[in-house]
């Protein structure tokens, strides 16, 4: 059942979660960009494809018509007049990935203008195996403005989304960012709190951090961003690759077609996350980048 979003009680939420998981692609010379995945199958198969999505091998549909190895979304360093600074200070954006279905006209018409009209759009690649073509539509533009003052370091993104915009105020030191307020509709009174009680752990030249909690007014915890799991990251991943999972509630799963489409239900399903669920990634991707590109005389990352 989709939810209504405007007056959402998060508190209402089941127990459910699902995990998204976070991944760099620290080698590219022309961006350093981070993926993220709904599952870790999905993660591997995409990094053991050399993050290509045009082979047979590199997606695995599910039978309920889903792909593995297909991220969910991207985020890099906005080319804009920010790029010439370091990269903790540099803008950013957020691409959301869209499969368009090849093999019938008319579906292919109605994902076309779902997702693609009066959008601002990358064409990813065709993939001839399975008859698709991949997208990346913007989601959301993220300006990155840092203010100093005698005795705090306070540091504000303004998450600019197709519909609305939310704020995320960092306010700690150069590493240890302790508490993020927030500014939205849905968001107000709530707050990402840093739970750094068993410290961060030193590994190969670069700082994991632990868990990051998102509080609500009434302090239940809706969900969690956690790096401690790299402690135990897959072998196949190196430490500055794997950046954690954040941990969601799957509050607002819904079906995207009206009854009239229930023949759509094959194809790989765009927006099986709620908007609330997507604002959360971003905002994930908002403290993981902070953490990456912040740099206090030492190569730290998340």
């Amino acid at each position: 059942m989709h939810v209504e979003t405007d007056n959402f009680d998060f508190s209402d939420a089941p127990n459910d979660f699902v995990d998204i998981q976070f991944y760099a692609d620290s080698d590219s010379i022309l961006r350093d960009s981070t993926y993220c995945f709904d599952s870790v199958e999905s993660m591997e198969i995409f990094k053991k494809n050399g993050n290509k999505l045009d082979s047979f091998n590199s997606l695995k549909q599910t039978s309920d018509g889903q792909f593995r190895g297909l991220p969910l979304f991207e985020c890099r360093l906005k080319t804009d007049k920010s790029y010439i600074l370091n990269n903790s200070q540099k803008n950013l954006e957020i691409y959301k990935f869209i499969v368009v279905p090849g093999d019938n006209v008319h579906s292919k018409e109605i994902f076309e203008e779902k997702y693609l009209n009066n959008r601002i759009f990358e064409f990813v690649c065709h993939n001839h195996h399975h008859n698709i073509s991949i997208y990346k539509i913007e989601f959301s533009s993220i300006r990155n403005e840092g203010k100093f003052l005698k005795s705090k370091k306070t540091r504000t993104y303004t998450m600019k989304f197709r519909d609305d915009s939310l704020k995320m105020t960092l306010e700690g030191d150069n590493r240890n960012e302790q508490v993020v307020s927030l500014q939205h509709k849905l968001f107000d009174n709530h707050s990402w709190v840093l739970d750094n009680e068993r410290g961060d752990v030193f590994k190969h030249g670069y700082f994991i951090k632990d868990i990051y909690s998102l509080f609500a007014q009434n302090g239940s915890v809706i969900c969690q961003l956690d790096s401690t799991r790299r402690s135990n990251a897959k072998k196949e991943f190196r430490d500055n690759q794997y950046m954690g999972t954040l941990m969601l509630s799957n509050f607002d799963l819904y079906n995207p077609y009206d009854s009239n489409e229930k023949y759509l239900h094959k194809y790989h399903q765009n927006e099986f996350l709620s908007g609330i669920n997507e604002k959360l990634i971003a905002m994930a991707y908002v403290l993981i980048s902070q953490n990456r590109y912040t740099s206090n005389n030492r190569k730290i990352t998340y």
